[in-house]
């Protein structure tokens, strides 16, 4: 069974490297190639070629449910059910929405249907889970931001099955059509709303929500880092920690009272009556939460574990998790796509290894063994995974999990109980359980302030393979030296694996309609703006241009250059500036909302790092608005020249052309105003000479940027153009010998779920 699980695993991970499904032929191809070599060299070949298959059938299913791209931004009508809790706001409402019919506005009804990501921005309608509507919607395609290290939202979406995103339309065609029936859904948002009529907005209510309902939208950034901080995330995830000890509570609680009553043992014996119970326990709680994915896998474990007892089938425990995880897989071959599925598994096995390989250790032993090596074994997992780690995990999952586990939880779902049947005291109960957690957080505040987390060193897939094989050995080899030999190969995450610069590389990200540039040189590194912040709090600083900082493992730059004052340009510099140590900081013109110290662009000397000159071009020009005041960087070395500019409109671009002439020749040139007709006039096109103009611009942009004349205009120049919001982020290297490579992210690592 573990070669069988394992090999189909394989498969799907094989399948999820493609950048297209193969077609029919090749899968037929694929199956039977799978069957021949099952039959002359191993039996899991096959399950290879069936994991592979159906990985591939599944793909499919999800990529012609898809929105035809011709209905993007068109007004459609749909009708069909929230089929999940609503995060909603004062402002808005987001929601997941199953589309089972839909019309174009004249009643034209269209082949599309599937779960779509909505937000209503009202403040009057709010649809709740479980109830049917018919909506005024426009949607578009899944599509996300493409740079490395970043958040991959396309792979979300895909994972979720949510074939399309976008939002409701103020409209007198949205009606409700039927309220909510009896189901679990409808359950879990009547909890929701007690909870929020009995208790006041708090952190303490909001860990209550994720611990009862898994609902986890009322979390802020501050407490997601504090349990990062201290290694307690998977306490506010219903998953196999808590759906496990419900299971296991209510197994001993059964088989207690079944074994004393009466005649009862001789007609079922208490083992199978308290595995039924645990089973419908733990299908329970998984319902509560929603049946999200990690709560899936939890109950298929519980169950086979389950099933085991009352098949009376003394079956290894290594053997049920393999059979978990084939069940798993075949249900949701997407899983393999979430963190959650690597670490829950890992950590079971783990922990089924440890008890297995020392027998002989004693309860409390046994379990600081455990917190111990859990750390260890799933630090090359956090690793590949951009995870940091937290020392003090160990010590605080020591003492933290068994409080949670038969305390918070406890308490929390005895709670619930209460609250359906309107028991008298259940608000004094609900008051006393969230005073509990709020004195678990401040505690939990007090051991973060003790320590830092630890960034990893992003590796390779082979690299973090090695650390895993290394983080086994250490923990279960027999010798020593075996054990010793683990160490070097676990140490290979905290060596710093930054990619050699030989001489340049300039790096422009894909932020949407904004800007962000990364100039690396050998030992030097420049960041020349931020891109937008949205309405959400949503930004590209720490969504995009920090991941991609960490991915090249800097922990600090040199020099941070905003251009100008517009959201497009400067969102997030606030969050930015707090992670990322900052040695200089320029800016275009006067922001006063920053208190940080900065200078400005307009007055820095030239200056030279590692044989790449750094240049501002200022016009003689007075600026008159934001854009004009957008700082020009002009780059050259050895092997070519190239231009940042910002936002600068043609005023400033004639501004330039007198002042410095030739000196605006450039090889590469980040285009004017992501393409807009204010800039890139006709005499600085031809004087600059690009081979290279590169727009950053959103996709599908509402302002209809770039512009086709514009671009028409580069391309007539001699210049190839290159649009992030179609390559995703692009990287053009030079080595020390003078060669140019260019490097479309959107190509370079594309699989097939992507645009």
């Amino acid at each position: 069974m573990r070669w069988i699980s394992i090999a189909f695993l394989c498969g799907i991970l094989l399948l999820d490297q493609f950048s297209a499904i193969p077609s029919w032929p090749w899968l037929v191809a694929a199956m039977m190639t799978g069957l021949i070599c099952a039959k002359y060299f191993h039996p899991a070949c096959v399950w290879i070629a069936a994991g592979f298959c159906w990985a591939a059938v599944d793909g499919a299913a999800y990529l012609s449910h898809i929105l035809p791209e011709d209905l993007e931004r068109q007004d459609l009508l749909v009708e069909g059910r929230v089929v999940a809790l609503p995060d909603q706001t004062t402002a808005s409402t987001r929601f997941l929405f199953a589309v089972e019919q839909s019309w174009l506005p004249g009643e034209e009804q269209i082949d599309f249907s599937g779960i779509v990501k909505l937000s209503w921005h009202s403040h009057e309608a709010r649809p709740l889970g479980g109830e049917r509507w018919r909506l005024k919607v426009r949607l578009r395609q899944p599509r996300g931001f493409r740079n490395p290290g970043g958040f991959d939202y396309e792979r979300w979406l895909f994972q979720h099955n949510i074939a399309a995103r976008g939002y409701v339309r103020d409209s007198n065609d949205n009606i409700r059509i039927t309220r909510r029936g009896l189901t679990p859904l409808v359950l879990r948002q009547t909890l929701r709303e007690q909870i929020a009529e009995h208790a006041p907005a708090s952190p303490a209510r909001a860990v209550l929500n994720a611990l009862l309902i898994g609902d986890r939208s009322g979390l802020s950034d501050t407490e997601w880092q504090l349990f990062r901080a201290t290694g307690t995330s998977h306490l506010i995830a219903i998953s196999g920690l808590h759906i496990g000890l419900v299971a296991f509570m209510v197994w001993m609680l059964v088989e207690f009272l079944w074994r004393h009553a009466g005649r009862l043992p001789l007609l079922l014996p208490s083992p199978i009556a308290a595995a039924w119970a645990a089973l419908f326990a733990a299908a329970a709680y998984a319902m509560l939460a929603g049946f999200s994915i990690p709560t899936q896998r939890a109950l298929l474990m519980t169950a086979v574990f389950s099933f085991a007892i009352i098949c009376r089938r003394n079956s290894s425990s290594l053997d049920a998790v393999a059979l978990a995880l084939l069940l798993v897989l075949m249900i949701d071959p997407r899983s393999v796509l979430s963190a959650g599925f690597w670490l829950s598994f890992m950590a079971v096995s783990v922990i089924l290894l440890l008890i297995k390989r020392y027998p002989q250790w004693g309860r409390w032993k046994m379990w600081i063994a455990i917190q111990i090596g859990l750390f260890v074994a799933l630090i090359p997992l956090l690793a590949f995974w951009d995870f940091p780690a937290s020392p003090i995990a160990p010590l605080v999952n020591l003492i933290v999990v068994p409080w949670f586990s038969f305390v918070i939880v406890p308490a929390v779902l005895i709670t619930a109980i209460l609250l359906v049947v309107s028991f008298p005291g259940a608000e004094m109960i609900l008051t006393l359980v969230l005073k509990c957690i709020a004195a678990t957080l401040q505690l939990l505040e007090m051991a973060a302030q003790q320590s830092e987390l630890i960034t990893l060193s992003t590796p390779v897939w082979w690299m973090a393979l090695l650390a895993g094989g290394g983080a086994l050995l250490l923990l279960l080899a027999l010798r020593w030296y075996w054990r010793l030999s683990g160490l070097p190969l676990l140490l290979l995450l905290f060596y710093p694996h930054t990619a050699s610069v030989g001489h340049l590389v300039v790096t422009v990200l894909d932020v949407g309609q904004g800007q962000s540039v990364v100039v690396e040189t050998s030992r030097h590194t420049l960041v020349y703006d931020l891109g937008p912040i949205f309405p959400s709090g949503f930004n590209t600083a720490e969504s995009v241009v920090i991941p991609y900082l960490r991915s090249r493992d800097l922990q600090h730059i040199d020099m941070l250059v905003l251009s100008h004052d517009d959201n497009d340009h400067t969102g997030g510099a606030a969050q930015f500036i707090k992670r990322i140590m900052v040695r200089t900081t320029l800016f275009g013109q006067l922001m006063p909302q920053f208190v940080i110290p900065y200078s400005s662009c307009h007055e820095v000397e030239p200056w030279r790092w590692d044989g790449v000159f750094f240049r501002f071009l200022k016009a003689p020009l007075q600026a008159a608005n934001d854009n004009d005041a957008s700082c020009i960087l002009l780059l050259t070395h050895s092997a070519g020249r190239i231009l940042i500019t910002g936002d600068v409109t043609r005023r400033i671009e004639q501004s330039l052309l007198k002042q410095h002439g030739d000196t605006l020749r450039a090889d590469v040139i980040t285009t004017p105003h992501h393409g807009s007709r204010t800039s890139s006039s006709p005499a600085f096109v031809r004087r600059v000479g690009a081979k290279n103009s590169i727009v950053s611009a959103g996709w599908k942009s509402r302002y209809g940027l770039p512009k086709a004349d514009v671009i028409e205009r580069w391309q007539q120049s001699g210049a190839e153009i290159d649009n992030t919001a179609e390559t995703g982020a692009l990287r053009l290297e030079w080595d020390k010998n003078g060669m140019q490579s260019l490097h479309r992210y959107r190509d370079d690592a594309r699989r097939f779920w992507h645009r």
